[in-house]
């Protein structure tokens, strides 16, 4: 046949598309702070699709930890991901490009989802009152939430350097970064991922 298939990570490519509109809206939005209140329907969509894809993501994990699990939203994810991962919370993230460093989860706490969350759910539920809540600073933190709980999905993946390719913005401080491999097929460097305990 000629062509041989391997195995996709479907959630990881999903990631990147998000990403790869996120770059483009930058030719629009310029990210900067005197913009991150800027609200539109394509910046809706976006945390829309992004939030969607961390409940699904969440939801995985928690399975994959405990097949028993009764954790079905984000309040009950809370206590299942913090107990076993407790480098979660603070995980940073830089999108070095345009300067800027998130700390998506650290205002997560029980019963109390972090920030972007709740705008989410307003924008989700009551668009006609809270349309505003869809900012660029909420989807630029949920996507970077949607990148450390991949991170945790794909522990294995992360830690032996198979999750390729790397993110174009999104990426992760020095402190969990450890190293790269160059992928033979493409000749790119492929981060390995540390600390995801």
């Amino acid at each position: 046949m000629g062509i041989d298939q391997f195995q996709r990570l479907d959630h990881w490519e999903f990631f990147l598309t998000i990403e790869s509109d996120i770059l483009h809206l930058s030719r629009y939005i310029e990210f900067t702070e005197n913009n991150f209140s800027c609200y539109s329907m394509e910046v809706a969509q976006l945390l829309l699709r992004t939030c969607s894809e961390i409940d699904i993501i969440a939801r995985q994990v928690c399975v994959n930890l405990d097949a028993n699990t009764d954790a079905k939203n984000i309040n009950s994810y809370h206590n299942v991901l913090t107990d076993k991962f407790e480098n979660l919370l603070n995980f940073p993230v830089l999108m070095r490009r345009f300067g800027l460093r998130f700390s998506p989860w650290i205002s997560w706490k029980n019963n109390q989802p972090p920030f972007w969350w709740t705008a989410h759910n307003r924008v989700k539920h009551e668009r006609h009152e809270y349309f505003h809540d869809a900012t660029l600073k909420n989807v630029l933190n949920a996507a970077a939430g949607l990148f450390v709980i991949l991170l945790y999905l794909y522990r294995e993946e992360a830690r032996s350097a198979k999750l390729y390719p790397n993110p174009i913005l999104y990426e992760v401080t020095t402190d969990h970064q450890g190293g790269w491999t160059q992928d033979p097929n493409s000749g790119l460097l492929i981060t390995h991922y540390s600390s995801l305990d």
